[in-house]
């Protein structure tokens, strides 16, 4: 991923688009994913299938850990999980890869950008940094071709991963304070 944000910030591009290589996005919502940003309001917009039901079905253990982790850093970057665009809405689909970000988040992610668990650390990493953070409804579609790599036990093994992860990150001054200072 930082590879992507790197060669978009040589490149000069004024937004960059996430999309996972699995199949289950469908590049017709990009539109729907930018608008925000091309409107300024907001910096990075997250495409979630958790804001409507859309029919997408999460196994069991693995929305238990969607779930835990959605409070989680909504509880740290102090947000309300309410309404979509509302200004202190929560963040309901941290793992989403579907997301949309315009050039300051671009330049941000060229120089700071989680290795281990990227979806959900870098939404604590933009709070820090002062970006606004919207998420809007997107369609899941089933995976293409392999199952998911995630079994019942790597998302319970994954959640605590990456929850023990923030925790510690956040026993450390924020990398980003230096960079806006």
């Amino acid at each position: 991923m930082q590879t992507g944000y790197l060669f978009a910030r040589e490149m000069g591009y004024d937004i960059a688009i996430q999309v996972d290589a699995d199949g289950q996005h469908d590049p017709a919502e990009i539109p729907a994913l930018i608008a925000p940003v091309l409107k300024g309001k907001a910096d990075v917009v997250i495409g979630s299938r958790y804001i409507e039901d859309r029919g997408y079905i999460t196994p069991f253990l693995r929305r238990v850990g969607i779930f835990i982790l959605a409070h989680t850093i909504s509880f740290i970057i102090g947000r309300k999980r309410s309404g979509v665009f509302c200004k202190r809405s929560g963040v309901t689909d941290t793992t989403s890869g579907f997301r949309a970000v315009n050039g300051k988040v671009i330049d941000f992610c060229a120089r700071e950008y989680p290795h281990d668990y990227p979806e959900p650390e870098s939404l604590v990493l933009f709070h820090w940094a002062g970006f606004v953070i919207r998420e809007i409804p997107v369609t899941m579609n089933p995976r293409y071709g392999r199952k998911s790599s995630i079994t019942p036990f790597r998302s319970f093994y994954y959640t605590i991963k990456v929850l023990l992860t923030i925790f510690i990150g956040l026993l450390r001054e924020p990398p980003v304070r230096s960079v806006f200072s």
